[in-house]
């Protein structure tokens, strides 16, 4: 039963986000808010993070400052909970808008150096991927090319001894 929740929750999420690119908020909203109510019933953070940033977009975008604020606060405080950087970069980002249109500057700060701090991690993640299958593939071409010479030198010694054998048989021994 939970994995059919999850499953539930997973196409409201996704039915949400394509109702935003058709323009259709008020079912967004219902399908964020039905995947919010289903990934805390089933205890899935992953899904409810997820429900609470895009909730949190959607009334910040619609200027309903107050309920972005706890839509996205919520969503920071699981998103931390679980190491979920992308989405706490996202949180914080929304929280930094919100308080900045309150005025609350000094709020709108702090979670403006969250969100630099967590996109400074994404993109270190990033690098670190893209340097490592650099990696990976300057170690695969160094073998293939170590290979290719070792083929070579190798059917360069079996010509030698063709030769050196021909060369014996024909001066008769």
């Amino acid at each position: 039963e939970i994995d059919s929740k999850k499953l539930m929750a997973r196409n409201h999420l996704d039915r949400g986000k394509l109702s935003i690119q058709s323009k259709q908020v008020e079912f967004a909203k219902e399908d964020f808010q039905s995947a919010l109510n289903l990934s805390e019933a089933i205890e899935d953070k992953l899904i409810a993070v997820d429900a609470l940033v895009a909730l949190a977009q959607i009334e910040l975008a619609s200027n309903s400052i107050k309920k972005s604020i706890e839509y996205a606060d919520k969503a920071l405080k699981i998103a931390e909970e679980l190491a979920y950087p992308h989405q706490i970069a996202d949180a914080a980002y929304i929280l930094m808008n919100a308080y900045d249109v309150k005025k609350d500057y000094k709020k709108a700060f702090e979670y403006s150096r969250i969100y630099q701090s967590s996109n400074d991690t994404l993109r270190s993640e990033v690098n670190n991927k893209m340097l490592s299958e650099l990696l990976v593939e300057h170690q695969t071409e160094k073998q293939r090319t170590e290979i290719e010479l070792l083929t070579t030198r190798t059917n360069l010694q079996d010509a030698e001894i063709v030769r050196n054998n021909t060369q014996r048989l024909a001066m008769g021994g």
